[in-house]
Parts: structure tokens; C-alpha cells; sequence
């Protein structure tokens, strides 16, 4: 399939050796773009007609699928031999039988990561010209209205831009500013209010020794945000026309001209007294290693992912010649989550930029945020997210590293967005001794290290119950580690003993009940009649005669519980739920309206508990 491939940026286009394949009918057109841009990837009939027909498809749009289906097929005929069969059905859906190199997103975004992991700008400014080649207008334009199309094409249009803009730059630092000004007024024609655009034309002027022009240019985009925006330019446009005004202008670096007025943040993350975790720490080194990367640390509540992240984000050997910035997002606290243009506003006040110089409104903000942090060897910690609506809007276009906490797995975010995710599982027997041995400043001796394994194993391998439960040990010198864990043993003492009377927030209790205020009310019955259990695991018939209902509805239940960190799942049929839980889930007022176990629950918790 050498000569085959399909073009979506720009209207969709179908060229083979033999000539363009002309696609007829725009639900044809919408098939064959949703199947492109999963090439080689399975793809539901349910999604594909939701893609097609959109938010209420017809009746019989499962059977005209298959009609557009055919059709499509016989059209893709001209595109050779193989065309018959480049589409393939299996297991309840549709394949496009193609490399993903055969379509242009796919080659244009493997284009921009080699340019971005150069190290030579000649080669770079080669690489974004030929990616740039594959544009010819607006994504998948030519598709009607749907809106799934317009909201993928806004983001590949996005980084469309910022390539182009990448490219300017490093024109810019070869001395090349006069071509850079002709191309950047050719796309403001199209793009008036993109403010990076005006930025790189005004510096591109001055830099090509036209600076009265420059200066024009500013006064023109001011004159203009005034009377379509009401807003001013923004700090890093002021910054360049003071600049300039004062012949202060010093080119810019890598990070291209938003250099200009963003300081290098010093790191902001607090000590950790970190211990362990090796494979963790070496898989994020890893994941992290080509920059341009969003990472997800999820995990249960209590199990150390903000001490995790805050220590690889201070330690690790990876450059972050821009900085390092880390943000508490409170996702978990009930009523107090940032949302995402609070989040860029805290970004920004870190970069430098002062709040009456920012602009206003949630998305202008956000807009700013992205602008100053694509392209940069950044660092940012988005410490304890609520989901990934939260986050989402700041990711794209992220030239550096974005490190996302959070006891929600985010798979939108992953699924998506294409974030990598690592999954923060209690301590293992061995860093459970290394953190008591830490915390006691002593190494265990050996008549001592039996109860040491035991105290891991009651405090479930969660550092903040370990971390309250050797503070105890420490302050009563008479309380031996053994003596200890006879008292965390005691379930009616457990939750009590792990919590202190001068931070609210080591408490185990409070830690581990916070997600309870996102349940469904379903969802709640379901933990709560776990949680009464006395099995350490169970799978999903346990769980089906818990609830009385099939096991699809149980099903999704426990995928939304696995979701959000409160039942571990071992492996595809079974699951768990550490003893902490349990007991938490078990004391927690929250549930007594919700899931209070009628008189058939009790006979199935006795069932189930004993085989």
C-alpha cells in the first residue's frame, strides 16, 4: 500500500498509484475519516454511528451502516486491488486494513515528535518544513457539521500553529526574520487574534531591522483585542513592544520568543522523606525521557503518588532547563477542586506573569498558559486531579512534562489525550521495612522485624497509616512495635489510632473516605456490601449475589469502583479490597442512608464470606 493514503488536513482526499479516489455522500466520507483516524484499529459499529449520524442516530442506522459500508468498499475498489478488503469486520466492528503512516495526521505527528528530540535546528527546521508540507487547509473539513469532526480538527489545527510557530523561531535564531514576516502576515489573514502569531511577526520586523513597522504592528493587534475582544495584549506582547521600545530585545532561546518575559521558576515541590519505590521512579524516567509527554499517577488513597511524584520530580536526572512547577489542584477535596482557568491562573502567577497583566476569562487564560509552556523543558506537577475535565484544556500543545496525581484512573485522559499511565500500588514488604526503618531512625533489630512485617501488612502497605502508626510508637516509648499491632489488629481502635488530633489531614479515615462523595447511589451499595464481607478477595458472581442484579450492571459498577482506586482489581476476574478500606468504608456515616443491606444481603454476605 506504498502509493495508497488519505489526507485529512485539509478536506478528505484519497490518492492511490492509479489516481484520487473520489469518495461520494458525506456519511461515506464521515465513515471512511473515523475509520482513518483509528487506522489498523478496531472500531465499534456503535461508535461508528455515533460518528456518522451523531447524538440521535435513527433506528435502522446499525443496517444502513452496513450499506455505507459496502459502498465505501466499492469506491476504495479503484485504489487497487487490495481496495476491497481494506476494510475488515470483526468482533462488532469495523478496521481500516492500512498502516497509519498511510494517513497524513499520523505521518505529520511522528514528524513533529523527530523534530522535537533534535538536537541540530537545521535538521529540526527540515523536519517541521516537511510536516508542514501534509497541511492544505483545515482538518477534515469537507465533513458537513459534524461536531466531533470540528472538535478534532480545532486541536490538530493547534498543532498546526504551534509547528509553524516552532519554525518561525528557529528562522528567527538564524537570522532568516524577513522570510518569517511574510508567512506569519499570510496566516494572520486567517488567524487575526492569535496573539503568538503577532508576537513572531512584530519581533520578526524588528529583528529584519524594519522596527518603526514593528512597532505599527503592535499598535495595530492592541487597537484590534480592544474592539473585538475588549481585552489588552498580553504581558508577553507588552513585554516585546517595552522591549523594543527600549532596544532590549534579546533573541530567543529554544523555548521560542515567550523567553522574552518567562523566567526560569525555581522548584516549588517541599521535602519528602521519601523512601523506595525504585521501579516506579526508573518507569517514570523512562516514560518521561522524549519530553512532550503527559503522565498519569493513579492510585488508592494514602498509597504516596504526590510524595512519589514530588520526589522523581526533584531528583530525576531528566533536564528541565525551564523549571519545575508544581500545583495542588484539590481535586479530592469536596467543594475546593481548582477548576482548569484557576489552574492557569496559578500557572502564570509561577511563570511571572502578574494578575493584573493576565488576561480575562477562564479561556484566555488558559490560552496564555499553553502558549508560554509549548516548547518548553518544562516540568509541571498537577498534584491530586479530580478527573480529567480538570486538567484536559491546559495538556495540549505541552512541550514538556506534565506529571497528573490523581486517585481517578482519568482513562478519558489516557484514552484520548494519549497520556501514559503508572499505577501507585501499596508498598511492597521490603519498603514497607525501609520506611519504618526511616521513620524510627534506626534499622529493626532482628527480634523486632516479624512485628515490623506485620505492621506493613495491618496498615494494608499505606505509607500515611504506616507514617501515623510509627509517630504513635515513637511518642508512647513504652509501646513496642508488636504491642502495636495487637491494637491496629482491633478493628473497633483501628481508624481511631490512625489519625492525629493536630492534622486533619493524616487521618486515614478522612483520606480513604473522600471519593464515597462522587458515588452513585448503586455504586455505594455495591462497596458498602463489600466492605461487609470478610473475604480478602472476590470476583464478580460474589459481587452479582451481593446485589441481586446481571452482571453487566455489576459489571460497570465495579469498573467505575476500580476507577476510582476503591476496590483493586487482581486480575481480569477477581478483586480485593485492603482491610483499611474495609473498615473505613464499614464506619463511614455517608453510607448508612445509601446502602443500608436488607435482610437478603445479610444472607448472601454469610454466603459469599464462606465459600
Amino acid at each position: 500500500m506504498g502509493d495508497f493514503s488519505i489526507a485529512l488536513l485539509g478536506d478528505l482526499q484519497v490518492r492511490a498509484a492509479e489516481g484520487s479516489v473520489s469518495i461520494p455522500g458525506i456519511k461515506q466520507r464521515l465513515l471512511l475519516a473515523a475509520l482513518a483516524l483509528r487506522s489498523g484499529q478496531l472500531v465499534s459499529v456503535d461508535e461508528l454511528v455515533g460518528r456518522v449520524w451523531g447524538e440521535e442516530p435513527p433506528p435502522s442506522a446499525r443496517t444502513t451502516l452496513r450499506g455505507y459500508v459496502r459502498r465505501l468498499r466499492s469506491a476504495l475498489r479503484m485504489a487497487g486491488e487490495f481496495g476491497a478488503s481494506i476494510i475488515d469486520f470483526d468482533a462488532g466492528g469495523y478496521r481500516l486494513m492500512i498502516e497509519p503512516e498511510c494517513v497524513d495526521i499520523n505521518r505529520f505527528g511522528r514528524l513533529r515528535r523527530e523534530a522535537r528530540s533534535c538536537s541540530d535546528p537545521v535538521e529540526e527546521a527540515a523536519l517541521l518544513a516537511e510536516a508542514l508540507r501534509l497541511w492544505r487547509g483545515r482538518p477534515l473539513s469537507g465533513l458537513g457539521s459534524a461536531r466531533w469532526a470540528d472538535e478534532i480538527a480545532v486541536g490538530l489545527e493547534e498543532e498546526i500553529l504551534q509547528t509553524v510557530e516552532r519554525r518561525c523561531d528557529l528562522s528567527i535564531e538564524r537570522d532568516e526574520a524577513g522570510m518569517v514576516s511574510v508567512e506569519v502576515q499570510r496566516l494572520l489573514a486567517h488567524y487575526p487574534l492569535r496573539e503568538t502569531l503577532w508576537h513572531r511577526l512584530i519581533l520578526s520586523l524588528h529583528r529584519s531591522g524594519r522596527t518603526a513597522e514593528a512597532l505599527d504592528r503592535y499598535q495595530q493587534v492592541r487597537q484590534l483585542l480592544a474592539d473585538q475582544l475588549g481585552v489588552s495584549p498580553s504581558a508577553t506582547l507588552r513585554a516585546l513592544y517595552l522591549g523594543i521600545l527600549s532596544e532590549n530585545t534579546k533573541p530567543s532561546g529554544r523555548s521560542g520568543p515567550a523567553a522574552a518575559v518567562v523566567s526560569v521558576p525555581t522548584p516549588t515541590l517541599p521535602p519528602d522523606g521519601f523512601v523506595g519505590r525504585r521501579p516506579e521512579l526508573d518507569a517514570l524516567d523512562h516514560l518521561c525521557k522524549d519530553m512532550a509527554r503527559v503522565v498519569v499517577l493513579d492510585g488508592g488513597a494514602g498509597v504516596g503518588k504526590t510524595a512519589l511524584a514530588r520526589h522523581w520530580a526533584e531528583h530525576t536526572s531528566l533536564p528541565f532547563p525551564d523549571g519545575r512547577l508544581h500545583i495542588d489542584l484539590r481535586g479530592s477535596h469536596p467543594g475546593q477542586a481548582l477548576p482548569p482557568g484557576e489552574v492557569a491562573a496559578e500557572i502564570l502567577r509561577m511563570l511571572g506573569v502578574r494578575d493584573d497583566d493576565a488576561p480575562e476569562g477562564d479561556l484566555s487564560r488558559i490560552s496564555l498558559c499553553r502558549s508560554l509552556l509549548a516548547g518548553r523543558r518544562m516540568l509541571v506537577v498537577l498534584d491530586d486531579a479530580r478527573d480529567h475535565h480538570q486538567v484536559e484544556l491546559l495538556l495540549r500543545g505541552v512541550g514538556g512534562v506534565v506529571l497528573v496525581t490523581s486517585q481517578n484512573q482519568l482513562r478519558g485522559l489516557v484514552a484520548r489525550n494519549g497520556a501514559a499511565r503508572l499505577s501507585v500500588g501499596r508498598l511492597r514488604p521490603e519498603e514497607g521495612r525501609e520506611l519504618v526503618g526511616a521513620l524510627t531512625m534506626q534499622s529493626v533489630p532482628p527480634v523486632e522485624a516479624d512485628a515490623v512485617d506485620q505492621l506493613v501488612e495491618v496498615c494494608a502497605g499505606l505509607p500515611l497509616a504506616l507514617r501515623i502508626a510509627i509517630e504513635r510508637c515513637c511518642r508512647i516509648p513504652e509501646l513496642s512495635l508488636a504491642e502495636l499491632v495487637v491494637e491496629l489488629r482491633d478493628e473497633r481502635n483501628l481508624l481511631d489510632l490512625l489519625q492525629t488530633d493536630d492534622d486533619a489531614e493524616a487521618n486515614v479515615r478522612l483520606a480513604l473516605s473522600r471519593a464515597f462523595n462522587w458515588l452513585e447511589p448503586a455504586e455505594a451499595i455495591l462497596l458498602r456490601r463489600l466492605a461487609l464481607g470478610t473475604w480478602p478477595n472476590f470476583d464478580l458472581e460474589a459481587a452479582c449475589g451481593l446485589m441481586g442484579t446481571s452482571r453487566a450492571e455489576v459489571r460497570v459498577l465495579l469498573e467505575r469502583l476500580v476507577s476510582m482506586s476503591l476496590v483493586e482489581q487482581c486480575d481480569f476476574r477477581s478483586y480485593r479490597m485492603h482491610r483499611l478500606q474495609q473498615a473505613v468504608v464499614r464506619d463511614w456515616t455517608f453510607f448508612e442512608n445509601r446502602s443500608r443491606p436488607g435482610p437478603d444481603v445479610g444472607a448472601a454476605v454469610t454466603c459469599v464470606s464462606t465459600g
